[in-house]
């Protein structure tokens, strides 16, 4: 996914939030290539392992864009081919194959990574993701990709 405002990638509050032990699906954050200059993201956060069946890049590509790539491997990427190549197309509505296909990319994309507030937990082992909130930084973030998803539907008919 590629994010030309710059904006919609929050980035610092990921880091934040993974420095507090309030994430989820993932143990590891590199960000060891990553800067920020005059506000905006310059190099490549790395979230999970790069030998993992998930991984996630999100870098800057010509200073110009701000891209997200996630790479599924071994059985995250069986369970992705699966579900697309079972999908039914109804000849009458494709419109809602299209969004079903790009509602499954983006969830492949972003389904295990998850920033939840544990500050009630002194030990963080406790916390669950089914007893804690989404933290309302990464729930803004899934809400403006599920409305970009919308609006290329619908911008498409």
């Amino acid at each position: 996914m590629d994010d030309w405002s710059r904006k919609l990638f929050p980035v610092g509050q990921m880091i934040s939030a993974y420095l507090r032990g309030d994430n989820y699906g993932f143990q590891v954050i590199d960000d060891n290539y990553l800067d920020i200059v005059d506000n905006k993201l310059v190099g490549t956060l790395g979230i999970g392992s790069r030998y993992s069946e998930f991984f996630v890049r999100i870098y800057t590509k010509r200073k110009l864009v701000v891209r997200w790539e996630t790479e599924l491997k071994q059985k995250e990427a069986q369970k992705a081919f699966v579900f697309l190549a079972t999908l039914a197309v109804d000849e009458t509505d494709a419109s809602t194959s299209v969004k079903t296909i790009k509602k499954a990319l983006i969830d492949a994309a972003y389904g295990k990574i998850d920033f939840r507030d544990n500050r009630y937990y002194t030990n963080k082992s406790h916390a669950r993701k089914d007893k804690t909130e989404r933290l309302p930084f990464w729930q803004e973030v899934l809400n403006k990709i599920d409305s970009l998803i919308e609006n290329l539907d619908s911008s498409n008919h």
